[in-house]
């Protein structure tokens, strides 16, 4: 078993709350807002009046003349207040008037019931003081009656012993009502937890009800519409036997099958599959699939039309070819490259959105297809979009596609890094040797990248005269770009090699260390 971690952020929140409710409700002092005094008679009011002559009658009685004053109050709990008390310089004299009557009760005797009552008082007053948000929260009267009915209860059902811890359990439980709060919070926390332990067992039957509903019904589905596609039954046997088939969810089972045959099944079978799908019209459930505000249903419904019903597909990809949902986009222009096999890329266009890299790759996947014809990159080499620029040096430069040669000299004009990098890559794989000037002149203002880039094209369409170009590089540049320029020298040409040989004469300690570099065939 693992141990509990005390760091665990819901105990930490649970800490913090606990301990937020518990500075605001305990009292300050651990005392009890109930005072009870039991007699003979039972719990009477706290009328200072009565308390003398039952003084008076309890003193008559005692043998030693002594004095027991029995201190009678009402029980108060949360809630309760004292009522307005009579003048103790009032009470006093009353009292000495039973002292004459009673002689030898001192005044201290006399004079303990009324401190008491005070001091209780004061008691009472401090602790409603200090529970002022539990009475706030719940109401005086409603937690007055809460504990009068509670020991009710525990009087009329419990005897003896039992009685008498049930009171003290019922006194203390009103004294500090904390433990209300974490009694609460503690029945709170276990219907929370039952509460989500239903939900999962209940979601959890649920999915299972439905993966199995599913299994049952693609089983059955599967191996009815192979039974038809290689002639074991005709049409009309075919639709007799697709049970429930007017439920959406077997409609959908019965769409993916489709798809699947469509995927696995070739050699003229594109055909009936298709046919299944129109005369059961399941292209309205696609339909559906494509008006939902759902991202996931567009693209479902419209992969499901593309495959199986590509007339409809048609008609639907102009509002889809922009949409805001990158997603949804990317599955309209693999459609549309798909449904317009001679020209493919004619969306490229009038596309106002980002051409995504993920798409860009499903495209250059698209592209191999025996039956898509590949265009000519170069006419969407314009476009206002970067990324749509960056795709198409991509594919001159996979394709060798050299015609319009002076639109690459174009894109080194853009101010994106990663074009003009294309640019030079381009320039170098396809050798073209007229380009070798223009990006000799744009050296001094390219990036480090871009800069390595242009030596390594040099090594390939680079002549003599560039030698004294790649001498200063080697003399002047980083590290890198040494490395680069060395490794042109040592490569291009019989007479630059014969040039960096000969500047081993020179005060140039690393160019051993470059050569034996550059000629190691583990680089």
């Amino acid at each position: 078993m693992r141990w509990i971690k005390f760091t665990n952020p819901n105990l930490i929140v649970f800490y913090l709350f606990a301990a937020g409710v518990f500075s605001l409700v305990i009292p300050a002092k651990q005392v009890s807002a109930t005072i009870y005094v039991e007699s003979k008679e039972g719990i009477t009011g706290s009328d200072p009046g009565k308390n003398s002559s039952l003084l008076a009658d309890n003193t008559r009685s005692k043998t030693n003349n002594t004095v027991s004053l029995n201190k009678q109050t009402t029980p108060v709990g949360i809630g309760t207040t004292y009522e307005a008390q009579s003048d103790p310089d009032s009470v006093v004299s009353n009292l000495n008037e039973k002292r004459s009557e009673l002689g030898g009760v001192s005044e201290e005797e006399i004079q303990a019931p009324v401190n008491d009552k005070q001091y209780d008082q004061d008691k009472v007053r401090d602790y409603k003081k200090r529970n002022y948000l539990f009475y706030k929260i719940f109401g005086e009267e409603r937690l007055l009656d809460l504990k009068n009915e509670m020991l009710n209860y525990g009087r009329n059902h419990f005897a003896g012993l039992t009685r008498f811890f049930y009171s003290s359990l019922i006194d203390q439980l009103f004294s500090y009502p904390v433990i209300i709060v974490f009694t609460f919070l503690i029945f709170f926390f276990i219907a929370h937890i039952l509460f989500v332990l239903m939900v999962l067992n209940y979601s959890s039957q649920l999915k299972n009800n439905n993966e199995r509903y599913i299994r049952i019904y693609r089983d059955y589905y599967e191996r009815i519409t192979l039974s038809y596609l290689f002639d074991e039954m005709d049409w009309n046997t075919y639709v007799s036997r697709l049970k429930k088939f007017k439920k959406h969810k077997n409609r959908k089972i019965l769409i993916s099958i489709l798809l699947n045959l469509h995927d696995n099944l070739k050699g003229g079978f594109d055909a009936p599959i298709s046919q299944i799908y129109a005369k059961l019209q399941l292209e309205k459930d696609s339909y559906k699939s494509i008006h939902s505000f759902l991202y996931h249903h567009k693209v479902s419904g419209l992969h499901e039309l593309t495959n199986l019903y590509p007339s409809g597909a048609i008609e639907v990809l102009p509002a889809l070819m922009n949409h805001s949902n990158e997603s949804v986009r990317s599955e309209a222009q693999k459609a549309y490259i798909l449904l317009h096999p001679e020209k493919p890329f004619d969306f490229l266009r009038t596309l106002d959105k980002s051409f995504s890299r993920w798409t860009q790759l499903s495209a250059f996947n698209l592209l191999r297809l025996p039956h898509l014809n590949v265009p000519s990159f170069s006419r969407y080499i314009r476009s206002k979009h970067h990324d749509v620029r960056i795709f198409c040096m991509q594919m001159i430069i996979y394709f060798q596609q050299l015609e319009n040669i002076s639109l690459i000299f174009y894109v080194l004009e853009s101010r994106h890094e990663l074009i003009r990098f294309l640019a030079y890559e381009a320039i170098n794989d396809l050798r073209l040797f007229e380009g070798r000037s223009v990006i000799k002149n744009e050296f001094r203002y390219e990036t480090e990248r871009n800069k390595k880039e242009i030596v390594k094209a040099l090594c390939n369409i680079g002549t003599d005269e560039d030698i004294d170009f790649l001498e200063i590089i080697f003399k002047s540049e980083s590290i890198a770009l040494q490395i680069e320029a060395c490794r042109t020298l040592y490569y291009m040409s019989p007479e630059s090699r014969n040039r960096l040989l000969a500047m081993r004469k020179e005060a140039k300690s690393d160019l051993d260390l470059f050569v034996a570099h550059i000629t190691d065939s583990r680089n």
